[in-house]
């Protein structure tokens, strides 16, 4: 049996640890991180795909830049949210994502409650029109 997926796991679980070392580090200047969900906006239904289909070898940016912000939470293990907060002209939903630190789950929780009761997103759909742009 190969010990290969033993030290893949150990080599990713000190990755995750040392994120997460680094964020207590830094976390006595804030108790949230706020970032874009995304770094770009929704892409046209099928638009990655069809990238994907016509390069297969290369990368698809735009895979890239809708996890630029959320990877650094998901391999540190760090708790995140992302919230429907902002709204282009085009009626379409951007996200806001806050990310807290370590065991910091109902903090960010408690936080994501006031920001909906601040800014009630629950009943807001995008516009025909905007559903068609994409």
């Amino acid at each position: 049996m190969s010990s290969a997926p033993t030290n893949t796991c150990s080599r990713r679980a000190r990755s995750s640890c040392s994120a997460a070392g680094r964020w207590r580090a830094g976390a006595g200047t804030f108790d949230v991180l706020l970032t874009p969900t995304s770094a770009i906006l929704p892409p046209h239904a099928g638009a990655i795909l069809e990238a994907q289909h016509a390069a297969p070898d290369q990368p698809v940016l735009d895979v890239v830049a809708s996890v630029a912000f959320t990877a650094f939470g998901n391999v540190a293990g760090l708790p995140a949210v992302s919230l429907p907060l902002h709204w282009t002209d085009a009626e379409l939903p951007v996200g806001v994502q806050l990310t807290a630190g370590p065991w910091q789950d109902a903090a960010l929780l408690a936080l994501a409650a006031q920001l909906e009761e601040a800014r009630p997103w629950a009943e807001r759909r995008p516009s025909a029109a905007a559903a068609e742009a994409l």
